[in-house]
């Protein structure tokens, strides 16, 4: 018998120091998860998560992935409008093979960072978050000062975004939930409904990104500690694993209880980076679109909605009202939701067969729910300055998209390139998005509105609506965006389906010189831009009140468990 190697005995010991982190989702049809979510009342919040493994069960078969503190998702941050958040990273992973792998592929599986998807900051510095790297063994924080004037209720998410490991644990479940409470750019019937927090995430297992080749299986003689070589040696499915496991807040198909004739803000974020799905509302209910990307619909909200696409990156505000009875929701295929040529031109990034996402079982409950429950009407939502893209284009710049070379401009992503393009602050800036049919496109720090053609189904895209992550279904797109970071910030653009933007699909906007785009706090009303001292006062105190109504919390400089969240009748 040949005696084991120090890397391999530390890899066993390793894997045996592991298995106390086990994630139990191997049965459909739980409750629906409340997420453990974190918030405090003063000017930051400050958290603290680990980076471990874990022993993922899920029907049938197992896996081991990467976590924030041992699950998926991680936990639920709960901010508003100025305040600082600040995220310290304690990263437990093996140093066992880390430094393998080449720029422009996967490399580098255990080293992290961290990137606040949807937040909008007082400045932004992209080309520093992708220098900031958490090595095996080492902390580091990651801080962001969110905009005085954030439109809320704002909705991100957080993820890693080291170059070349973003996909492999974004892909395993390292994500988790950013809500920004305040005074809501909602009327009061909207901003009081019950929300329902969903992190759908897809685990993929087969096509260009297969999951099961980036973590240990009960295929591998020592699992545990994640080395390089599980991306040559670990077969291309676990046993008995289907083409993707769809998870609910870490669960599959679990069961969301509400009450007969009570809408319900269903609150959605597609986690993965790989697959696409559409989904139509549950029969015997009805839904309206609130908000995309954080963002509520205008020119009027809520508006009509009759297939929902999700695609890597993106979050809907959806609101949802059932009929008595059990209601399942699934997903549909592309041709399903009148996408008629994804099949042949795009089909391994579409769940192509029907899945359950959840069963939402519905009681009657009786007496009638309050008004503000039961009727909705609509309302032209406010818009903090930074939203307000009506004045004239003061700069237009193209953006191609080099979809199968995985370059922008025609370069590769390079820790040392220079930017995309300049563009001038306060101004409004329209980019010429070229080739970048079908990929999920983000923008750091600030969102975009489409301008046009985005050929979506339904009425989820339209000219007007404002994203930070957009899935573009043309060639060839036009988007505008109010440039309000001062000179010298840096903007990351990339595509969301994350392998590309590992591969090299990502670029950075530098901001020169130019005119303040408005007054600090300043919010805009039907696209203007001007407000006076008192509606700014009026708003302050509106977000103290609202921090105390949304949940509640001890007085610290510490992070708390939050001890009540809205989330209606999910008990």
């Amino acid at each position: 018998m040949a005696p084991l190697r120090l890397e391999t005995l530390l890899a066993l010991l390793a894997a045996a120091a592991d298995a106390k982190n086990v994630i139990d989702a191997s049965v459909p049809g739980r409750p629906l998860r409340r997420l453990r979510a974190l918030g405090s009342p003063t000017s930051s919040l400050n958290v603290t998560l680990t980076v471990d493994v874990a022993e993922l069960r899920l029907p049938g078969f197992r896996l081991w992935t990467r976590t924030y503190d041992g699950d998926v998702p991680g936990p639920t941050l709960r901010t508003r409008p100025d305040q600082a958040l600040h995220v310290t990273l304690d990263n437990q992973l093996s140093s066992i093979d880390n430094d393998k792998g080449r720029h422009g592929n996967f490399k580098e599986l255990n080293t992290t960072s961290l990137h606040f998807h949807g937040i909008v900051p007082k400045s932004l510095d992209g080309r520093a978050l992708m220098a900031q790297r958490i090595e095996p063994g080492a902390r580091g924080t990651f801080s962001v000062a969110l905009a005085a004037d954030h439109a809320t209720p704002g909705f991100g998410f957080f993820h890693p975004h080291w170059h070349g490991s973003s996909t492999v644990q974004t892909a395993g479940g390292m994500s988790g939930l950013i809500f920004v409470d305040g005074a809501d750019d909602l009327r009061d019937n909207f901003s009081t409904m019950p929300e329902v927090p969903l992190h759908v995430l897809f685990l993929p297992f087969e096509a260009e990104l297969d999951v099961a080749r980036m973590q240990w299986t009960d295929d591998d003689a020592a699992p545990g500690p994640f080395r390089w070589r599980f991306n040559r040696d670990v077969s291309a499915r676990v046993e008995g694993a289907p083409r993707s496991t769809l998870l609910v807040n870490g669960r599959p198909e679990p069961v969301i209880r509400l009450d007969a004739g009570r809408w319900y803000r269903f609150r959605v974020l597609c986690a993965g980076t790989f697959y696409r799905f559409f989904a139509g509302p549950p029969r015997g209910c009805e839904w309206r679109l609130l908000a995309k990307d954080g963002v509520p619909v205008g020119p009027r909200a809520p508006r009509a909605l009759g297939t929902l696409p999700l695609y890597p990156g993106s979050r809907a505000d959806v609101l949802v009202r059932c009929e008595p009875g059990r209601r399942p929701w699934s997903t549909m295929s592309a041709a399903a939701a009148g996408v008629a040529d994804v099949e042949d031109a795009d089909v391994e990034h579409y769940v192509r067969d029907p899945g359950l996402i959840a069963t939402l079982v519905v009681r009657d409950a009786g007496p009638p729910a309050p008004r503000e429950l039961t009727e909705l009407g609509t309302f032209a939502p406010r818009r903090p300055c930074y939203l307000n893209a009506d004045a004239p284009v003061g700069a237009r710049r193209t953006l191609a998209l080099g979809a199968h070379a995985n370059t922008m401009n025609g370069a590769a992503f390079a820790p040392t390139a220079g930017p995309l393009a300049d563009v001038p602050r306060g101004a409004v800036v329209q980019y010429d998005m070229e080739g970048a049919a079908r990929h999920p496109v983000h923008w750091h720090g600030l969102p975009v509105r489409l301008v046009g053609p985005a050929a979506a189904p339904g009425a989820y895209l339209q000219a007007g609506d404002w994203h930070d992550t957009l899935m573009v279904y043309r060639a060839n797109v036009t988007v505008v965006q109010r440039v309000v970071f001062p000179a010298g910030a840096t903007m990351l653009v990339h595509c969301h389906t994350l392998q590309h933007a590992d591969y090299g699909l990502m670029g950075y906007l530098r901001v020169g010189a130019g005119a303040a785009p408005c007054a600090a706090g300043a919010r805009a009303s039907d696209g203007s831009c001007a407000v006076g001292a008192l509606l700014v006062a009026a708003a302050v105190v509106l977000v103290a009140y609202a921090s105390v109504r949304n949940y509640v919390v001890a007085v610290s400089k510490e992070p708390r468990l939050l001890a009540e969240y809205r989330l209606g009748p999910l008990q």
